[in-house]
């Protein structure tokens, strides 16, 4: 299966901007390409929303959202699949999620981080910013998927959960920020060693946020505890790996 993983630039509380580097790269990668995945929280940001609910609830998007619907209907078009990370809304809710759409532009799988380290201090505790409350499995394209979100492989005990479903491949979007010069030397290592304790596969992508790209634009394919093929932070663009 031949993957893209995309740790292209978004901006903070531009969804326009955002959905548009998702079609854009959906509809760019090079023929044959299965699957693309984005980063944690690209659709509306990382740092998209503001902490305040009555703001926020407009924000965050439900699944079937109007520009939801349109990378659908990108992926039927372009038949692959997409995975990327948007702030979701369910009720009086919001989740940092992980949607997976298959070629056919159906969803095949949301995900809800269940670690709490993509919110503020201030809201931990405050019902409407939640987490999930399990890692799940599903299949496509005849392999076993696991999706992680950024934090949770970094709570002792998650690894193994996500071992004990047998995937495949696990999926590890994030967004770290980390300094290219300390990711590119030392940070990857220690996220490699960390990986190998949740999968033999395991994908990275890591979006930059703009304007500063000296951070994060990176993404790498994990096996054992090593690195099999990587772009280095700093350098945003697009890792194709086969599998």
């Amino acid at each position: 299966m031949k993957i893209a993983l995309a740790a292209q630039p978004f901006q903070n509380g531009d969804m326009g901007y955002n959905a548009g580097v998702i079609l854009e790269t959906l509809r760019a990668v090079p023929p044959g390409t299965a699957l693309v995945i984005f980063g944690e929280a690209v659709l509306q940001g990382f740092d998209g929303l503001t902490w305040n609910w009555e703001r926020d609830r407009h924000i965050a998007v439900p699944r079937d959202a109007a520009v939801i619907r349109e990378i659908q209907e990108a992926a039927r078009q372009c038949r692959r699949a997409v995975s990327f990370g948007y702030y979701e809304t369910d009720g009086e809710a919001i989740w940092s999620s992980q949607l997976f759409i298959g070629a056919d532009g159906e969803a095949v799988d949301n995900y809800r981080r269940v670690s709490t380290g993509w919110k503020v201090p201030e809201v931990h505790g405050n019902p409407h910013y939640r987490e999930g409350e399990s890692f799940q499995a599903f299949s496509y394209g005849g392999r076993r998927f696991v999706t992680v979100l950024c934090g949770d492989l970094w709570e002792e005990e998650n690894p193994a959960k996500v071992g004990e479903l047998c995937p495949d491949i696990v999926l590890w979007p994030v967004f770290c920020n980390y300094p290219a010069g300390e990711w590119n030397t030392t940070v990857k290592l220690d996220y490699a060693r960390q990986a190998a304790l949740a999968g033999d596969t395991v994908l990275l992508v890591d979006p930059p946020e703009r304007p500063d790209m000296a951070a994060g634009g990176c993404a790498a394919w994990f096996s054992g505890g090593t690195i099999v093929s990587e772009t280095p932070a700093g350098r945003p663009g697009v890792l194709t790996v086969d599998i």
